[in-house]
């Protein structure tokens, strides 16, 4: 696999310890995990700079240079680069999710002992299931109700201030927290585990435009292979276990278990546009 040269970033925070492991196991994976996330992370800085450079060279692509050949050969040199880029970052993920599966399977297994600790696991990560299919239902809701405001205000022709708002949204995020009575458990760290983001609503004068994923323990599953210890996934469940985009890809089964409880964010943003001609703020056209 290509190594990365000259790439030296600095976490904003120590990284979380091992939690999917027993306390008294030294796993080099401690190291290599954040290793491979901020490689991740470098990549995507990597591949936004490719679009910027792209963008100035080919508006500097029809002006005069000493050499005719300069710029066609910078651009096909540079597109090579974004090949590169990508592939890399493909590499670097397939890795990243290789390593959460092992890593999680040596978690589960040091936690399933005895018959009796194999079927406590499987009644805790039901548990947990439902639970997380509870919060997604009083996720709706309060999405729903912090954009009422929003709403109202995009339906005003407000003048002055409040300025007539131009577009709004409503997000929600959630960060799972490592159990305060786990051993590794430490108050000098923010014992983050992950992050997940499920709701991003556009909204209009018309109301709140919610995407909601079907999530009734009765009849839905979003389990979409054979599972070695669940035998239904709710929504909640299914995307931070199976998606994660990104946001700590070593979460699975053993670290959902490890999971105390979840820090509920939810934030509204509101938009406008200032005409600098008018000198006034202005709304969108009905």
């Amino acid at each position: 696999m290509p190594t990365l040269h000259g790439m030296t970033p600095t976490p904003e925070t120590p990284p979380v310890p091992n939690y999917q492991n027993a306390p008294h196991e030294a796993d080099p994976m401690d190291l290599f995990m954040p290793a491979l996330q901020d490689a991740i992370e470098q990549l995507e800085v990597m591949h936004d700079a490719w679009w910027r450079v792209n963008d100035a060279l080919l508006l500097l692509h029809n002006m005069e240079t000493v050499d005719p050949a300069f710029m066609p050969d910078a651009l096909a040199d540079l597109e090579v680069l974004r090949v590169k880029i990508g592939h890399l970052k493909h590499a670097v993920r397939w890795e990243l999710d290789e390593q959460r599966q092992r890593m999680d399977a040596r978690a589960v297994q040091a936690m399933t002992r005895s018959p009796e600790d194999t079927a406590a696991l499987r009644t805790q990560l039901a548990q947990a299931d439902l639970n997380l299919s509870t919060l997604y239902q009083h996720l709706l809701q309060l999405g729903k109700q912090c954009g009422q405001p929003l709403v109202q205000e995009l339906s005003g022709h407000a003048s002055g201030f409040p300025p007539p708002m131009w577009d709004a949204e409503v997000r929600v995020s959630l960060d799972y927290m490592l159990n305060d009575d786990h051993p590794l458990y430490d108050d000098r760290s923010n014992n983050h585990l992950a992050r997940q983001e499920p709701i991003n609503w556009h909204v209009n004068a018309e109301g709140v435009k919610s995407r909601e994923m079907d999530d009734d323990p009765q009849q839905d599953n979003w389990l979409d292979y054979k599972h070695a210890w669940m035998s239904r996934q709710g929504w909640l469940t299914h995307d931070v276990l199976e998606h994660n985009y990104g946001h700590h890809p070593h979460f699975g089964v053993a670290a959902l278990l490890h999971t105390g409880f979840i820090w509920v964010e939810v934030n509204t943003v509101r938009s406008y546009v200032f005409d600098l001609n008018s000198g006034r703020f202005i709304a969108q056209e009905k």
